[in-house]
């Protein structure tokens, strides 16, 4: 029979009774590296091949569903009871606060944000006017 005419559909092409693989594609290739396989001369045997053909070539999941449920239930949990931990913390300094403190913080926060203000005028963000 003759070798069907190239086409840009037609990845593989007849070229002296071979196929040629899609164009930037490699074959698939298994190597195998045991101690059997050498001793035989670089022959594996076909029990090794035959198991060797359903293995998957990705890596298999190393926990289930559930454990992992659990592992990230339990941080889920960690990071709540920090977070509440954070707060009662807060709350107490606070708390512990008197009302001239607070007035006073309140004001170096304002002043610290009217400074900030002063240095990034509206508008001066990431446009690179007036460079």
């Amino acid at each position: 029979p003759l070798p069907p005419s190239p086409s840009p559909h037609n990845h593989t092409q007849h070229v002296a009774g071979e196929l040629l693989q899609p164009p930037g594609m490699l074959p698939r290739v298994r190597v195998f590296n045991d101690a059997t396989s050498l001793a035989n001369g670089g022959v594996v045997d076909r029990m090794q091949m035959r198991n060797a053909v359903f293995r998957p070539d990705h890596a298999l999941p190393t926990m289930s569903i559930e454990e992992a449920r659990e592992i990230e239930g339990q941080a889920a949990m960690d990071r709540a009871k920090k977070e509440e931990e954070s707060a009662k913390k807060k709350q107490e300094i606070e708390d512990a606060m008197t009302e001239d403190e607070k007035q006073e913080r309140d004001e170096l926060k304002a002043r610290h944000w009217d400074d900030w203000k002063d240095d990034h005028p509206k508008g001066s963000g990431n446009k690179m006017k007036g460079r």
